[in-house]
């Protein structure tokens, strides 16, 4: 087939637009997404610009919209990520799930007051189950929390420690996004090996979709009081010693198969009938629900004319503590006379709740609160102030590993000394 330099400039041209195409759809998908949460947002949340300015939440958004076709998707979602995080609502947050999952560590960890330790790993790497981590690619762990910190909305130490522990392995797109630690294929981990020994270790970038085929190892222990019933939201026991009911509130989600409103009229009653001492409400770990739920247990409590006396309901709490579980923790203490035990909740006591989930035209799903909740009527403008447990315990490392739980065995002692 013979083609005129007439006829081939045309098709030169197509050519050159569909090469475009796919970033134009890109990017159009990225403005329209951005587009629908900024008008849901400023119409929708009831307090959207408490910390940052509606002007300047605008022109950061629309400099984000400029910049679309100078950015991948996951500096795009990193860049987006600290418009919420400055946002101040930890209740608001976007899923960049499909940008920042791609590659992940293969570990998980957690945090204590003797330092942050490798708890899961894939089974190339169980060897290092146990160790402390003190650097990521020569970069102290603190060091890198406070590099995170502007792109997590938190108003609380401990919120902010679950977070980064949670999310620790899928950190490193974002990593690299923000210009705290380029990505490459592998990363240098070190610190205190479970030998008490340095250790230093590279570990791969793994796919996320590649998870499910992963061999993980958690580390194992004796199984404390708080671990036991790992599914269940909720579930009682008398301690040895017939003194203390102990009731674990996991989650402020009522399971249907054994309502909630059931599991305490069983507890109150095996409270009164066995004339027990103390009753111990165990939230650590518990990010919130329905404070519907809250209600129930609160109006229980404070009904029980067993627990009148001081030092007979305690309530146990972390950092993990959120949401309508800090809810809990501060009107039980506050309404039914609790002593708290353990760290700062991960939750100021006045917030936004009553999330809702809103699908962005890509499919995306954002969230944000509706309702402002003003438990601290004293103080209504206060959305910062942490809730502080009247006796602060923090959980070591080499507790859990013995099984041991000095917060619950504080709680006991300062209430029969009470």
């Amino acid at each position: 087939m013979n083609l005129s330099r007439g006829s081939i400039l045309p098709l030169f041209l197509a050519a050159a637009l569909c090469a475009d195409a796919p970033d134009q759809v890109r990017h159009r998908r990225w403005k329209a997404d951005i587009d629908a949460f900024t008008s849901h947002y400023s119409a929708s949340h009831p307090v959207p610009y408490r910390h940052l300015s509606k002007m300047e939440f605008e022109r950061r958004m629309d400099a984000l919209k400029r910049d679309l076709p100078l950015l991948k998707d996951h500096e795009i979602a990193t860049r987006w990520a600290r418009v919420v995080a400055d946002l101040g609502d930890e209740h608001t947050e976007i899923d960049f799930a499909a940008e920042f999952g791609a590659r992940r560590l293969p570990i998980e960890v957690e945090s204590y007051d003797d330092g942050t330790f490798i708890i899961g790993a894939t089974e190339p790497f169980q060897e290092i189950l146990g160790a402390r981590l003190d650097f990521v690619e020569g970069m102290p762990l603190d060091g890198l929390r406070r590099a995170l910190k502007p792109f997590v909305p938190f108003t609380q130490e401990g919120w902010f420690r679950h977070i980064f522990d949670e999310s620790f392995g899928t950190w490193p797109l974002m990593l690299d996004a923000a210009g705290i630690v380029k990505v490459k294929e592998r990363w240098t981990l070190a610190g205190t090996g479970p030998d008490g020994l340095p250790f230093s270790a590279e570990l791969p970038l793994v796919p996320e979709s590649s998870e499910l085929s992963w061999e993980w190892e958690e580390l194992k222990g004796p199984t404390a009081l708080m671990d036991q019933q790992p599914r269940a939201p909720y579930f009682f026991k008398i301690l040895a010693g017939g003194k203390t009911l102990y009731f674990r509130l996991r989650s402020c989600e009522n399971d249907r198969r054994k309502p909630f409103k059931g599991v305490l009229a069983r507890a109150l009653r095996a409270f009164r009938e066995s004339r027990l001492e103390r009753f111990v409400v165990d939230l650590r770990g518990n990010t919130g629900g329905s404070e519907a739920l809250v209600d129930r247990l609160v109006s229980a409590l404070q009904k029980e004319p067993r627990l009148e006396r001081a030092g007979r309901l305690l309530v146990l709490t972390d950092g993990a503590v959120f949401s309508a579980a800090a809810v809990a923790a501060w009107r039980l203490r506050h309404d039914a006379g609790a002593f708290l035990v353990g760290e700062a909740c991960g939750a100021s006591v006045n917030h936004i709740g009553a999330v809702e989930d809103i699908r962005l035209p890509s499919g995306r799903i954002a969230s944000y609160g509706t309702q402002v909740h003003i438990i601290n009527r004293a103080d209504p403008q206060d959305f910062s102030s942490p809730i502080l447990p009247d006796l602060e315990v923090r959980l070591r490392h080499r507790d859990v590993l013995k099984g041991d739980d000095p917060v619950l065995a504080a709680a006991l002692s300062a209430s029969a000394a009470r």
